[in-house]
């Protein structure tokens, strides 16, 4: 069975015609790497494989890239859902500040790799506000700014109010590090079309129905009839892996998302472009884009398939129309549209990447958490690594054993 992933109007397939039409898979096939999965983490890592010369082929039950990919608000943040003091509370100060130290070469790399694409994916470094919700909010963004400045990342605490630098947020405090941003499905297709220019093979609406993993080799029995023989498997099916690998990965929730009509350039009251977030929890969060619209995010539910219930996306989405005409009382707030989607959680904010236990010849790349995009990237690093150079130094720390 095909989860669920997300429902509504998503801005990105809206403003995208399918730029691509990959065949569905009409004969067998065989490959050094076969990867389950051709949204975002998936065509990251096809491409850094098939630039190291590796013979791939990618495969999705969907069409490319309309997945919980098509849900992204592609917020590019270090950050890994977590602020860095409870990352530090989960994993320990050295893991953590490893953790973000990859997080912080993911951007660099997307940045990298945006310039290098045939197509414009709107990559845009931004500066991060994350935003004190209350007086306990404040209190934290103190001592957050003392812990990331001591591990050697930035911290630089900003005032709200008339003469602070927050502009007509309501926030008292903040503390600014920086980000980026980008078109998550345009990211996504232009990176599987220049993998298929390095020679990998892409196939979507191809559902694997099987998985045979020996020590020889692996073996993807398809729903279409042909099978895929590869020397790996990388599954980056995100929230349909649970399934495919028989393992209980995290929670699923549901996660809310709309975007405005255009409320001007600059947008009156937005501070600096900034990608912000809350010390509240759930948290909201929010992007502006190039032509003046805003994308905001959160009102999370507790359940993975709470998006389907249109009432509720309805009511979720006026909820967060109220909290940005609190943060922005000098416009006018309309929304474009909305949408929501199944993200989900692990126990320590982190993804899981490597090999997988007792599975012979298989990896994962598996961004559970709300930093999917940076995970991918980090994703695409790693396995690039174990794959083709027999390891990374930083596999340890997304571990399914950790």
């Amino acid at each position: 069975m095909t989860l669920d992933l997300r429902s509504g109007a998503s801005w990105w397939l809206d403003r995208n015609p399918r730029p691509s039409d990959f065949p569905p898979l009409a004969e067998d096939l065989d490959c050094d790497v076969a990867v389950i999965g051709a949204g975002v983490t998936g065509a990251l890592v096809a491409l850094e494989l098939a630039r190291a010369g590796v013979s791939v082929a990618v495969l999705d039950g969907r069409d490319a890239g309309r997945g919980s990919t098509a849900a992204s608000t592609a917020l590019l943040l270090v950050e890994t859902d977590t602020d860095f003091l409870e990352l530090v509370d989960r994993i320990g100060s050295a893991r953590a500040a490893r953790a973000w130290r990859a997080g912080e070469r993911a951007i660099d790399r997307l940045e990298r790799l945006a310039g290098e694409l045939p197509w414009d994916v709107e990559f845009e470094r931004r500066p991060v506000l994350y935003l004190a919700s209350d007086r306990a909010g404040r209190k934290r963004l103190k001592d957050e700014s003392i812990a990331r400045r001591s591990a050697g990342f930035e911290g630089e605490l900003v005032d709200g109010g008339r003469r602070g630098g927050l502009g007509t947020l309501p926030h008292a405090l903040a503390l600014r590090s920086s980000g980026g941003a980008l078109d998550p499905y345009r990211l996504t297709i232009a990176a599987l079309e220049e993998a298929a220019r390095c020679g990998a093979t892409i196939r979507d609406r191809t559902k694997v129905r099987r998985i045979d993993a020996s020590r020889d080799a692996v073996i993807l029995r398809t729903e279409r009839g042909p099978r895929v023989r590869a020397g790996r498997l990388v599954v980056a099916a995100g929230y349909e892996s649970e399934a495919l690998l028989g393992l209980d990965l995290g929670r699923l929730r549901t996660s809310y998302a709309l975007v405005t009509e255009p409320l001007g350039t600059p947008i009156p009251g937005w501070p600096d472009g900034a990608l912000v977030w809350e010390t509240a929890r759930p948290y909201r969060y929010a992007r502006p884009l190039a032509d003046g619209r805003l994308v905001v995010g959160g009102e999370d539910t507790h359940f993975a398939e709470d998006h389907r219930l249109r009432a509720r996306l309805e009511r979720r989405a006026r909820r967060l129309e109220r909290a940005l005409a609190r943060w922005l009382p000098e416009a006018e707030v309309e929304t474009t549209t909305a949408w929501a989607g199944t993200f989900g959680e692990s126990r320590d904010a982190l993804p899981w990447i490597g090999p997988v236990p007792g599975r012979p010849r298989v990896f994962a790349a598996l961004g559970f958490g709300g930093n999917g995009i940076t995970f991918a990237a980090i994703a695409a690093e790693l396995l690039a690594g174990a794959l083709t150079r027999g390891g990374h130094q930083d596999l340890d720390l997304f571990a399914f054993a950790r």
